[in-house]
């Protein structure tokens, strides 16, 4: 409705990229053009980690990439990070540990359709993923795949010199997909 002519660019991050990738199916079979189709290391069917009734240490520990289920020291970890604020409370990191196990059953009970349009993977370069292939697995979704790596792990892809990569990419990507589908 914002948008009613001309093609939809989407982007989703982590589960995000899940939710983009359908969203984008779902608009094309209602005729919609689909511009730019980009996925922030996410892969197509995730693995399954058993983390959606994991404890919150548990959960932690495997978001930020740690090895230890002492809370109090992820919680630092994630301070430092910069993945929360350092002042943020132990009840709000709980409260964002919800959010993220709900992502996580969403995540695992998913199962990819088909996708027409072209997509894009941003991969972190920092991420073992030896489950997966170079596209993370959508190369068996998408009709057409481009990858792309940034530095860092999955948390660093929004932040400080690849926010600012990411923002060109897609101002870069958005333009391109309008221009391919004016008419003239």
């Amino acid at each position: 409705e914002r948008q009613p002519r001309g093609p939809i660019s989407i982007a989703g991050w982590s589960f995000g990229g899940i939710v983009a990738v359908d969203t984008a199916r779902v608009l094309a079979a209602r005729g919609r053009d689909i511009g730019a189709v980009v996925v922030l290391d996410t892969p197509a069917e995730p693995e399954r980690t058993g983390l959606a009734d994991a404890g919150d240490a548990a959960v932690l520990a495997a978001l930020l990439g740690r090895d230890t289920d002492d809370f109090a020291a992820l919680l630092d970890a994630a301070g430092a990070d910069g993945v929360v604020p350092r002042e943020m409370s132990p009840d709000h990191v709980a409260r964002i540990i919800a959010m993220a196990r709900s992502h996580i059953r969403g995540a695992d009970s998913h199962r990819p359709g088909g996708l027409a349009a072209a997509l894009t993977l941003i991969r972190a370069s920092g991420e073992s993923r030896p489950k997966f292939d170079r596209t993370l697995g959508w190369s068996r979704v998408a009709a057409q795949i481009n990858v792309i790596e940034l530095p860092g792990r999955h948390t660093d892809l929004l932040r400080g010199e690849n926010a600012a990569t990411l923002a060109t990419l897609f101002a870069a990507m958005h333009h391109q997909s309008a221009r391919e589908k004016i008419d003239v």
